[in-house]
């Protein structure tokens, strides 16, 4: 899973931009079912261990007892295209 925002539309083409080590390639990605504000994807170009780049907003409303900070992208776990 990815977040929605990291998929961006190239000429038709899903891509996400993954950073491996110190570069950031852009990796094409069929997108699946959404879940909220995150997306499954796959991809045979995914690797484990990728880092998905994206910004990721959630809204708390002022009644929610648990909630914690911002939600950044992390790293992808699990087989390729998880």
């Amino acid at each position: 899973m990815v977040p929605t925002s990291a998929i961006q539309d190239m000429g038709g083409t899903s891509m996400v931009p993954v950073t491996r080590g110190d570069t950031t390639v852009r990796v094409a990605v069929t997108p699946g079912m959404v879940h909220g504000e995150w997306t499954n994807v796959q991809s045979s170009d995914l690797q484990s261990g990728d880092q998905v780049s994206a910004t990721l907003v959630s809204t708390v409303e002022s009644d929610d007892e648990n909630y914690g900070g911002p939600v950044a992208a992390g790293m992808l776990g699990g087989a390729a295209g998880n």
